[in-house]
């Protein structure tokens, strides 16, 4: 009766761990990407890259200082030095105050003057 229980207390928890995912998840709604986050809190984008080919992201746009601010971005998951590797490159950013504002990422070689980005993503960004 005791394990039952627990197992069952277990569960309980595990559940109530998935039911407080985070707010800031990003949302296609007609094509588009959408992400809520609370002002004063700090949200991360994640993009594949693959720096050991010459390509990585970076902005397209300046940030929007009235509501946004770079915090950190790093590479994750994978050797970034290994030829061939791909891994994540994730951007943190802290929401200022309520409002919306958008976040442009491009993928592209920074030393080839001229070309396209191979990639742009667009978030747009609400802060309550």
């Amino acid at each position: 009766m005791k394990s039952r229980i627990f197992v069952f207390g277990f569960m309980l928890c595990c559940l109530s761990l998935f039911a407080c995912k985070d707010s800031s998840a990003v949302k296609i709604v007609d094509g588009k990407k959408l992400m809520e986050v609370k002002a004063g809190e700090e949200f991360s984008i994640s993009v594949y890259a693959n720096p050991s080919t010459g390509y990585e992201w970076q902005l397209a746009e300046a940030l929007d200082g009235n509501f946004l601010v770079l915090v950190n971005k790093e590479y994750s998951g994978g050797d970034p030095t290994m030829v061939g590797s791909g891994c994540e490159q994730e951007w943190t950013f802290k929401a200022l105050k309520p409002g919306s504002t958008k976040i442009s990422l491009k993928y592209l070689r920074s030393w080839e003057k001229g070309v396209p980005p191979v990639k742009i993503e667009e978030f747009e960004i609400n802060i309550r």
